[in-house]
């Protein structure tokens, strides 16, 4: 019996933890929500249409996504160059979200 219990506890803890990928996986837009709202906001807007300094409103932008990822690593005109502020990863998940909001507000 106490075999069989401890067997059974085995089972459910495998099946509670399961593999660890999904738990382990955070979503890029998640992340680059973030830092946009970090970074972003002030000048570009929570819709991305503010357009503060000359920033562009991202309905508009026709910059795919490696542009748009050395747009923010490099700055452009009055933009701040993020690069050394930001991981790369977390540039690239901001580009990812600068679309997703692009589209959210067409």
């Amino acid at each position: 019996m106490r075999i069989l219990t401890v067997f059974a506890f085995i089972i459910v803890a495998v099946f509670a933890c399961g593999n660890g990928e999904k738990q382990n996986q955070v979503d890029p837009l998640v992340v680059g929500k973030k830092a946009f709202k970090q970074f972003c906001v002030a000048c570009h807007g929570a819709d991305g249409k503010l357009g503060i300094n000359g920033a562009k409103d991202f309905a508009q932008s026709d910059l795919n996504l490696e542009q748009r990822i050395e747009v923010i690593t490099n700055g452009r005109g009055m933009m701040t160059p993020f690069k050394g502020v930001l991981k790369p990863e977390q540039i690239k998940a901001a580009a990812e979200y600068t679309i997703h909001l692009g589209k959210q507000t067409e």
